[in-house]
């Protein structure tokens, strides 16, 4: 049998062993794992040529996009003609799902960069809309609108505009009379999203010559086919060439380096607001900070937008951080100082708050973005115009996105297409309408990981959580561990003592079994010789069953 003091020696060096190795193994993982984590997710997260995982799902998104239409209609069109403030009212959501692919025409010689075609498609979902395609509405006639307000902002232009613009009018009014266009139009849902013709379009052909006579040259509309349409010239179509980072050689994944074959736009006075910035959209960048500005390029919007960090959110169970675009993002120069290159309006800052001019990328169209029911818009703007309902859990734009992998997981993108509107003297119906900025559409582009992709995404995340919170509850149960081996070895001192462990308990066994003995035999000076004669015969009895009262004599 081993001694006290070997077994003490043992369990020392069995809790330390296993203690040491717990602390030490689990200690690298903790400093290491960041590292080795960031190095395997950079070589997933990669667009290859052979078509790896990250980049099937990049060029076909497996997950339902929804394109929902919320329209307004003018409630008192006949009042509005004359100069009165427009009633709004809103119709819809109108769905469409939408399918969005990648259509890839070359990549870099070293594989950094991608080029490709974004292309959509859009199916009207009768279950998710309220309402139908046939539902009658009364808008400001936008094409018609906007075709006089460009025209007009070109003979602005001219040297001699006082002289040109009496003749020039004369020539759209009969235009817009021989076609029955007025400033306000009734149009069914149906018409006025998937688009209708156009007929003035058809004959514009002949107005332009003599205006070109007159040096007013008319930009092209942008209208296929002479129709006009929200969702107009989009279905199966394409838009781009977008080129962007493919991730490989230490590049940044997906980040647009340029659109349309140009690096920059060329629409602002500085050159910070011409630069693409940010991603496509697809991914945000991995190892997010709550601090980060995360930047999407966004070619309608003829910009790039950013969002902030919100607050924590959970989609189907999986934790992940909500961003969402920020109160000042159309803010005026004075809330956003960033903004003075967008601001048509520097001197009355108050016109540009809440609204951004897109006109700069549409031919001069007098059209701005903004949020729904121009939320966050100066008294200036949303005074001028009788029915909005601004309300943030609608109407706010929101990402929520895994931060490790950067995957977007849930989001809504809620933008609101806005008129700005002046009267024009020279031409006959719109003379007499009030300078208001008028909403006619708002769209909200959403969609949520589901099916395969959650069990995927759980996968992911939990595998990384494990690892990542393993190691450090490791690190601390091998803490504990060496903290028990240092109390048990403190306890059990006196065996690790020399001259007090081995010899020590060798005298008190030999003390002890004399004692015993004594006690048995009840005398000190019993001869070993008689002792042993006595236990010879006690055992001698006991065979016989027999039980010695005390001692034999």
């Amino acid at each position: 049998m081993l001694h006290k003091s070997q077994i003490v020696r043992n369990n020392i060096l069995l809790y330390g062993l296993i203690g040491g190795i717990i602390t030490v193994t689990s200690g690298l993982l903790v400093i290491l794992y960041p590292t080795l984590l960031r190095t395997v997710i950079k070589s997933q997260m990669q667009i290859t040529e052979d078509e790896n995982a990250v980049t099937k799902t990049w060029m076909d998104v497996p997950l339902p996009m929804y394109f929902s239409v919320y329209l307004f209609t003018i409630d008192n069109p006949r009042q509005f003609i004359r100069g009165a403030k427009a009633k709004i009212r809103e119709m819809g959501p109108y769905v469409y799902k939408k399918h969005q692919w990648k259509e890839i025409i070359s990549w870099s010689p070293d594989h950094e960069s991608v080029k490709y075609w974004s292309k959509s498609s859009y199916t009207f979902d009768i279950e998710r809309t309220v309402g139908s395609r046939n539902d009658q509405i009364i808008i400001v006639n936008v094409p018609i609108y906007v075709l006089a307000a460009i025209i007009k902002g070109l003979i602005d232009k001219l040297p001699l505009s006082t002289l040109t613009a009496p003749a020039a009018f004369r020539i759209i009014n009969r235009l817009f009379m021989n076609h029955s266009e007025r400033i306000v139009k009734r149009l069914t849902v149906g018409q006025l999203i998937e688009g209708y013709r156009l007929s003035i379009l058809d004959t514009i052909d002949t107005v332009v010559k003599p205006l070109k006579l007159l040096g007013i040259n008319i930009p092209d509309f942008g209208m296929p086919n002479n129709r006009f349409g929200i969702l107009n010239g989009k279905n199966n179509s394409k838009s781009g060439p977008y080129e962007v980072l493919t991730g490989q050689g230490d590049t940044q994944f997906l980040k647009v380096i340029s659109y349309e074959n140009k690096r920059r736009f060329n629409y602002y006075d500085k050159r910070k607001c011409n630069m693409f910035n940010g991603t496509d959209g697809s991914n945000m960048g991995s190892f997010l900070h709550k601090e980060d500005t995360l930047y999407v390029f966004n070619a309608a919007a003829c910009r790039s937008i950013y969002a902030t960090y919100s607050g924590v959110s959970h989609v189907n169970g999986i934790p992940s951080w909500r961003y969402v675009l920020p109160a000042n993002l159309f803010g005026s120069p004075q809330k956003n100082p960033d903004n003075r290159c967008y601001c048509r309006t520097p001197h009355i800052p108050d016109a540009c708050d809440g609204i951004f001019y897109v006109g700069q990328c549409l031919s001069g169209a007098p059209l701005a973005l903004s949020y729904p029911h121009l939320m966050y818009a100066s008294r200036r703007l949303t005074q001028t115009i009788d029915g909005l309902h601004p309300n943030r859990e609608l109407h706010e734009s929101y990402f929520d996105i895994e931060p490790t992998l950067g995957t977007p997981m849930k989001g809504a993108a809620r933008l609101q297409m806005n008129l700005l509107m002046q009267p024009i003297d020279l031409l006959d119906d719109f003379k007499y309408i009030r300078e208001a900025v008028i909403p006619f559409v708002w769209f909200e582009e959403s969609t949520q990981i589901e099916g395969n992709f959650i069990w995927l995404m759980r996968l992911a995340v939990y595998s990384m959580m494990t690892i990542e919170y393993g190691s450090v509850i490791s690190f601390c149960l091998g803490l504990l561990v060496l903290c028990f081996t240092i109390g048990y070895t403190f306890k059990h001192w006196k065996y690790l003592t020399p001259g007090t462990s081995d010899d020590q308990s060798n005298k008190e066994n030999k003390h002890k079994f004399a004692d015993n003995l004594r006690d048995y035999y009840g005398t000190q000076t019993t001869p070993i010789a008689d002792i042993r004669a006595k236990d010879a015969v006690n055992f001698k009895l006991q065979r016989m069953h027999f039980s010695p009262p005390g001692s034999i004599d």
